[in-house]
């Protein structure tokens, strides 16, 4: 008979430290001012949302494929992040749930979107992709030079050893593009 107090975990536990310096580096990106000054990303609560979407999501893809339980409990920490961010804007207790089931449901759109287009290296699409998310269908913005920056983003972090990327993980930040041309 098994013993239900000396239970072993059969799933690993993430390093929350690690979890934690991960997300600084999602922030950091996401709140770089090129991508707002040069790339032209709205410079608005929703901008700032897709942004930091686009971002988590190119840690996650990568981290869910030798750490899946750090790629947990990093998408965990940064939706209580947003949750917090919520209640103190002065969202109430009752509206709470409603913001944070819209905001994931965008998550994981946004995310499925934008995975599929660099799996199958379609700069164009990622652009088109990136045109109706993260500059809600206006044309004019600069989407197909966001998407290349995207790609190569992408490429640096599929290139990297993950255990690498957890350990220095603002290796990324050699990546964001000068101010400007």
């Amino acid at each position: 008979m098994i013993n239900p107090l000396n239970k072993t975990r059969t799933t690993p536990k993430a390093d929350m430290g690690l979890v934690h310096k991960l997300y600084g580096t999602v922030m950091k990106l996401a709140r770089e001012p090129v991508f707002y000054t040069r790339f032209q990303v709205p410079d608005t609560v929703d901008g700032r949302y897709d942004l930091m979407c686009l971002m988590l999501g190119l840690f996650l893809f990568r981290i869910q494929q030798a750490q899946p339980e750090t790629a947990q409990a990093l998408f965990d920490l940064a939706f209580k992040d947003i949750e917090r961010g919520l209640r103190e804007s002065g969202v109430g207790d009752l509206s709470v749930p409603k913001h944070m089931k819209r905001m994931l449901a965008a998550f994981y759109g946004r995310v499925a979107a934008y995975y599929e287009a660099l799996e199958q290296q379609q700069v164009e699409g990622l652009a088109v992709i990136l045109t109706r998310n993260l500059y809600n269908g206006d044309g004019t913005a600069p989407a197909l030079p966001m998407a290349e920056w995207t790609r190569i983003a992408w490429q640096f972090l599929m290139q990297s050893d993950v255990n690498d990327i957890a350990l220095h993980p603002d290796t990324i930040l050699q990546l964001v593009p000068p101010r400007e041309e």
